[in-house]
């Protein structure tokens, strides 16, 4: 049977309703084999996704997917306020915790002035003082609570909680910064792209 013109469009149509149905519907985001709900409840504090995505190193290794979760209410301009936040990061290869800490350190002092890195270093040295290291598959995950602090958790289990806006705006700058990590992997964690 010859497709119409007429036929092409109302087809392309009822696929992107299609789509775009699930997408609204869906419990789940997966990306690369990850399955991200769409939802994060900290205490009652609940959370959406506003995206998620793959990060490459050297632009071909597969180093991590990754999610970010802030409340519904809020735009993506408003990420690094003095708001509840949430980033989930699933490796896909091995990372010592000396790794971690370094990259940490440099990926904040890019993100902020000097006299504010120096101000901050005992808290991102405890934060570093915090990480082990990670195998393929293992999650790391960053939830900020204003008047809480901000919580390392390896696998779900709690490993501590730094105080601060100050910090938090720090640490969650490493991928939604000024100088984040990757521009597209944060335009993507941040629902822009």
């Amino acid at each position: 049977m010859k497709m119409t013109t007429k036929h092409i469009i109302l087809k392309s149509i009822v696929i992107a309703t299609i789509s775009l149905f699930s997408a609204q519907n869906a419990s789940a985001l997966e990306i690369e084999g990850t399955l991200f709900p769409d939802e994060h409840q900290y205490q009652n504090i609940r959370m959406k996704l506003k995206g998620a995505a793959l990060l490459r190193y050297l632009s071909f290794f597969k180093a991590y997917t990754g999610a970010f979760y802030m409340p519904e209410n809020r735009t993506s301009d408003e990420a690094l306020f003095d708001i509840p936040k949430h980033l989930v990061l699933e490796y896909r290869v091995a990372i010592s915790a000396t790794d971690f800490a370094e990259a940490t350190t440099e990926s904040i002092r890019k993100n902020l002035g000097q006299k504010e890195f120096q101000r901050l270093l005992p808290k991102i040295q405890v934060l570093n003082g915090l990480y082990q290291g990670v195998n393929p598959g293992d999650q790391y995950s960053l939830t900020y609570i204003p008047g809480h602090g901000t919580e390392l958790r390896l696998n779900r289990a709690p490993l501590g909680v730094i105080p601060g806006p100050d910090f938090a705006f720090a640490v969650f700058s490493i991928w939604i910064g000024e100088a984040p990590i990757d521009i597209s992997f944060k335009q993507t964690l941040l629902g822009m792209k």
